[in-house]
């Protein structure tokens, strides 16, 4: 199984921070990771206010193994510091999502987050208004987290090293959650030698991974395009992307494909960070098991 000791679980006690807690009980139940339910305060004089309500929440939410942690700083600081700190961490966040120009806006914090952690971040979006509890400390506001299964995990596959991360990372999450994978790659324009190409490559990839050619998705176009369209044809609850991990820099927006399908898709994404190098198609692959043409 991944190596996963602690979930970072960040709250700013609105409802749509509870929307993440599913997916982080869920990861807690099978791979036996406590959660780490998060907090940060404007005000040191808040802290044990907000620790002991964090407990409470907790306890609510029916979590298996906690522990909490207020901090104060600006939330973005405090989680990608918490995230270099805490060793085989995962971070499950809920982002506020609001549409413009036709897209799905994260907010800046969500943005840096997702960027800069040190850890897989996986994104739960809802697009509404999602404002704080009339009361954060009144637990009749909130509600239960309900049970969840994942039954699909979609992994975007390049000829880079970070995809095959992901999909190892992926295949672990999916034999414990009990999912299927979904395997695509986009190409940018449509050509025959390279379609069957990619196709052989992705045949004997998802052999190795236990994915059937069923499950394999040759498609054509912008790549961030291509994935969320398939995600929400397919139904899918989980993207499982790799990433070179850019960093954000005066405070441009991200324009990678991963973080544009952060943005716009509507299922979960979890992001994996690996260490890029540029992966030849068949490299570790048997030339003579490829599909005959």
């Amino acid at each position: 199984m991944i190596a996963l000791e602690t979930i970072l679980l960040p709250t700013d006690f609105s409802h749509c921070s509870y929307q993440a807690f599913s997916y982080a009980r869920d990861l807690a139940e099978v791979s036996g990771a406590r959660i780490l339910l998060v907090h940060a305060c404007d005000s040191p004089k808040d802290l044990p206010e907000v620790r002991e309500h964090l407990e409470r929440v907790a306890r609510f939410q029916e979590f298996p193994d906690f522990h909490v942690r207020a901090e104060v700083g600006a939330p973005a600081e405090v989680l990608v510091r918490l995230s270099g700190e805490i060793p085989e961490a995962v971070m499950v966040m809920s982002t506020h999502g609001r549409r413009g120009a036709e897209r799905l806006v994260l907010g800046s914090a969500a943005e840096a987050v997702v960027s800069q952690a040190h850890c897989p971040v996986l994104t739960v979006k809802r697009v509404e208004a999602c404002g704080p509890t009339s009361d954060p400390v009144d637990l009749g506001q909130s509600q239960v987290a309900p049970r969840l299964h994942v039954q699909r995990i979609l992994v975007p596959i390049d000829f880079e090293s970070p995809s095959r991360d992901a999909l190892a990372y992926a295949a672990e999450l999916a034999g414990a959650l009990r999912s299927e994978i979904l395997m695509v790659h986009v190409l940018d324009e449509l050509q025959s030698d390279r379609q069957r190409a990619t196709w052989e490559f992705l045949a004997e990839l998802g052999r190795r991974f236990g994915v059937p050619e069923s499950r394999l998705f040759v498609d054509v176009g912008d790549p961030a395009d291509a994935i969320v369209a398939l995600a929400q044809r397919k139904e899918v609850d989980l993207v499982v992307q790799g990433t070179r991990g850019r960093r954000l820099l005066a405070g441009l927006p991200l324009g990678s494909t991963a973080s544009a399908v952060v943005r716009r898709a509507t299922c979960a994404v979890l992001t994996v960070r690996g260490a890029w190098r540029v992966v030849p198609l068949f490299e570790g692959i048997d030339p003579g098991s490829k599909t005959a043409d």
